[in-house]
């Protein structure tokens, strides 16, 4: 049976294994974001298109530089929605050894800072940001309750961690790039072009 403790999930992902936690918006699957070994378990896993790359979770702003390289634009954006449900790209930082799964043909890597504390606890307890898919198979829908994960998906994960607050499912977190101070929204989420908007940003939509 999977480990359900938080050291013992931490020991699984310093082993390269893939372990199921909450998020903000519904349960993830993941590893330590520069683990070879966990990125291709999860697509494997999930049975993930090619070409789909991995979302990061971080646990502070300080495990931010530990996978990219974020301008003023970058920064401005962050601390203005993080902790939050705002997935941006990043320009990856070309000396850290990323695994190919976590960035596009760009370069670029989908981060947040996640504002759910348990999450945010196994990124610090574990010394780096995590791989953050949703916990279902590809094609079928997330979860918002441990007891309803894939009898299958769980026991492909070494580990599940699950606790308070409960995931609060709904809409998934949004999707942005900045282009030359343009917010691009990619994948329309919990942050609105009207929250951007407020925030004194100009919002387009679409690639």
């Amino acid at each position: 049976m999977p480990d359900s403790s938080l050291p013992g999930v931490v020991g699984c992902l310093r082993l390269g294994q893939v372990v199921i936690y909450p998020t903000e918006t519904f349960y993830a699957v993941g590893g330590l974001a520069f683990d070879p070994r966990a990125a291709d378990a999860v697509f494997k896993i999930k049975n993930r298109p090619a070409g789909r790359p991995l979302p990061v979770i971080i646990g502070s702003m300080e495990q931010l530089t530990m996978l990219a390289r974020p301008d003023p634009a970058h920064i401005k954006l962050a601390r203005q929605f993080w902790p939050g449900s705002l997935s941006i790209l990043f320009p990856a930082d070309p000396d850290r050894d990323l695994p190919p799964e976590l960035t596009d043909s760009r370069g670029l890597v989908a981060i947040r800072l996640t504002p759910h504390p348990l999450a945010a606890r196994l990124c610090l307890a574990a010394g780096g940001p995590l791989s953050a898919s949703s916990a279902n198979f590809s094609g079928r829908p997330p979860v918002t309750n441990p007891d309803l994960l894939d009898p299958e998906l769980r026991s492909a994960a070494a580990g599940v961690l699950s606790g308070q607050p409960a995931p609060q499912g709904g809409l998934p977190s949004t999707l942005v790039e900045i282009d030359e101070g343009l917010v691009r929204i990619l994948r329309p989420g919990r942050v609105s072009a009207q929250d951007l908007q407020k925030a004194g940003w100009r919002v387009t939509s679409g690639c």
